[in-house]
């Protein structure tokens, strides 16, 4: 059996709450099905049909990446029949087909398969291939009985006994070992989710903490080049997504435990509204958060980013205002000198509800607390957003993230600077190129090296590497790998140094501290709930504070203050 970990995350446009434009967001979409639909206040189920969705989860997303899936196949499966075909028609904000009336004596279980054709990501060009599978109760003997690979040749086999489900993978008809797997719990539920890899059976196993609809994905990579038309592929990327309603008689009783023995965790305030992807700096015994979205998932538009710069006391208390500027999100806040700085980040010139057109910037400036005023600096050299900086002795680092420019391709930067902020007329310089390309990551400075951690490559797959910069030689080494059975570990992380130790809290749910020697990261707590695309700063030289983020659950005000030592 795969062990696994508890993780709570939303991918993130999942991918996403860092950023992209419409066709980046869409690659992170899956296709899923769903008999009857599913129900929100607004609305209710439809019997007799087989809703489509194109999101995250199998509930209903952006109703514009429907036109994606035009040319979709889909075939209701019973034991004993041929496949027979179904109809997909749009109608609206919906795609759905018609269903037949099912004999209750023999239920049904219906896949879909979409070719999206071939993409060229990271350097690597790739066909992409979806399949989808739903049908009755998770209990039912017929996911067993019903053989769907005929139709969808990465198949996602459940079976549910005593609150544990076992997830069979198969590769046209053979065990798919060492298959990626997320399982999202139900949205309304205080539910677990989960993210690892099958074994060496292609068997992947979790236990239901409450009842209600699992969306369930699998990834299989075939090494198989080949060409579609005149476009040439190195691999076939392969996705199979599985909605599963697990029954209220069916879940388990036990839930996992919130933080660990041993990590004192308190709340000390919360802040005025969610938050994430925002700067964050701890300047003398104030903390304060700039910029970051309000919106949810998916979400981008001018009003939802924050213009304010908030200031809390480190003991906790209410957040007051102290100052405005530019709508940016993606950015990084450092501290130095009594000041503030505000690096990149991205602006929505679009209005929430329109088209998204997203630009990266490169709008550096300081902030003075004494005069409550802003002076611009020197820009970077180039726009960029999700990335991260850090001030280590008298300079302000960056590197990793990307700039986006309305529908342009992303571009994905390996370049890295610094500032002398001793300078009268302080200027960027270059460092060391990145040995990586990637965004969404942790950057922290550690017993005198800068710590890259984690992110998401340019070839769209989450990290947990670590790379290391030396400025004494200008040159980059590679570190430990962050402990987790999920890339997903990485994404959206926050790590900082106090005490004399790095540490780092993800979305997992997982705060890990690097060893003495540099050698490995190990966890050292869990917390009582995962975050990613929030901001952890130091308090103490034992405590840190936990500001904003989300995880699967929902997106977070508490602000904590936890005790690592």
């Amino acid at each position: 059996m795969t062990t696994f970990r508890p993780v709570r995350f939303l991918i993130a446009s999942t991918l996403a709450l860092a950023l992209g434009s419409l066709a980046v967001t869409a690659s992170a979409h899956f296709i899923w099905l769903a008999p009857g639909g599913t129900p929100t206040a607004s609305s209710p189920a439809t019997p007799g049909s087989l809703q489509i969705y194109f999101g995250e989860s199998a509930a209903p997303d952006n109703p514009r990446l429907l036109d994606t899936l035009k040319e979709i196949k889909l075939w209701r499966l019973a034991a004993g029949d041929q496949p027979t075909p179904l109809v997909a028609e749009r109608s609206g904000d919906t795609l759905a087909a018609k269903l037949p009336a099912d004999d209750p004596d023999k239920p049904a279980i219906y896949v879909a398969a979409h070719d999206l054709g071939v993409r060229d990501k990271g350097g690597e060009s790739f066909r992409l291939m979806y399949y989808a599978k739903s049908g009755p109760v998770a209990s039912s003997p017929a996911w067993q009985a019903i053989d769907a690979s005929g139709v969808s040749p990465l198949d996602i086999v459940p079976r549910l006994t005593d609150g544990k489900v076992s997830l069979a993978v198969r590769f046209k008809g053979s065990p798919s070992a060492a298959a990626e797997m997320l399982i999202l719990g139900p949205d309304d539920s205080d539910g677990e989710d989960f993210a690892g890899q099958t074994d060496a059976d292609g068997q992947y196993v979790f236990t239901v903490t409450e009842p209600g609809r699992y969306s369930i994905r699998a990834r299989h990579v075939e090494a198989t080049a080949g060409k579609v038309g005149d476009q040439a592929f190195e691999v076939i990327r392969h996705y199979a997504t599985l909605t599963l309603d697990v029954p209220t008689s069916n879940a388990s009783a036990s839930k996992t435990a919130g933080a660990s023995d041993g990590l004192a965790s308190e709340t000390i305030g919360k802040l005025p509204f969610t938050l994430t992807s925002f700067g964050g700096a701890v300047l003398g015994d104030d903390v304060y958060v700039y910029g970051g979205t309000m919106g949810a998932s998916h979400q981008y538009g001018k009003e939802l980013q924050n213009d304010a710069l908030m200031r809390m006391k480190l003991t906790g208390g209410e957040w007051e205002t102290v100052a405005r500027g530019p709508r940016l999100q993606g950015l990084a806040l450092v501290p130095h000198g009594g000041k503030l700085y505000r690096i990149g980040g991205f602006e929505a010139r679009n209005s929430a509800g329109d088209d998204q057109d997203l630009w990266s910037v490169n709008s550096v400036a300081s902030f003075d607390p004494a005069t409550g005023q802003w002076s611009e600096l020197p820009p970077l050299p180039e726009p960029r957003s999700s990335f991260d900086a850090v001030v280590m002795g008298d300079h302000i680092y960056v590197m990793g993230g990307w700039g986006m420019a309305g529908d342009a391709k992303p571009v994905w930067h390996e370049t890295a600077w610094k500032m002398d902020l001793t300078q009268n007329q302080p200027s960027w310089t270059a460092i060391a190129k990145a040995p990586f390309e990637r965004r969404a990551l942790a950057l922290a400075a550690h017993d005198g090296k800068l710590y890259g951690i984690g992110g998401m490559t340019s070839g769209d797959e989450t990290s947990l590497e670590t790379d290391i910069y030396d400025p004494a030689t200008d040159s980059w080494s590679t570190g430990p790998e962050l402990v987790g059975d999920s890339g997903m570990t990485g994404f959206g992380a926050s790590a900082f140094a106090t005490g004399g130790d790095l540490y780092i809290t993800t979305v997992t749910g997982s705060l890990q501290k690097l060893a003495k020697d540099g050698s490995a990261w190990t966890v050292v707590a869990e917390m009582p709930a995962g975050r990613f695309f929030h901001r952890m700063l130091p308090a103490s030289e034992s405590t840190f504070v936990l500001i904003g983020g989300s995880n699967m659950q929902s997106r977070i005000t508490d602000v904590e203050r936890i005790r690592v030592r």
